[in-house]
């Protein structure tokens, strides 16, 4: 429920703001950004076994803090 608030108080918060593209890699059809923030933090992996039973890294989690000229606005 937080982040569904989270994002709608974003897109109203920009709806206003120039509208950048995404690469064309990453563009989802019918999606429009409508915030760039700055992110701080990291992303966590851990070793884990896959199927074949072998160990590898496997992305965890993101943990960054989101700012907008210079001031926190959310956590990811």
């Amino acid at each position: 429920m937080n982040r569904i608030l989270f994002g709608l108080s974003l897109l109203f918060a920009f709806a206003g703001a120039a509208r950048a593209q995404a690469p064309a890699a990453i563009a989802a059809p019918g999606e429009t950004v409508v915030a760039t923030l700055h992110a701080e933090g990291a992303q966590v992996y851990e070793c884990k076994a896959g199927a074949d039973g072998k160990l590898a890294w496997a992305f965890r989690e993101p943990i960054a803090t989101l700012l907008l000229e210079g001031k926190t606005i959310g956590r990811h």
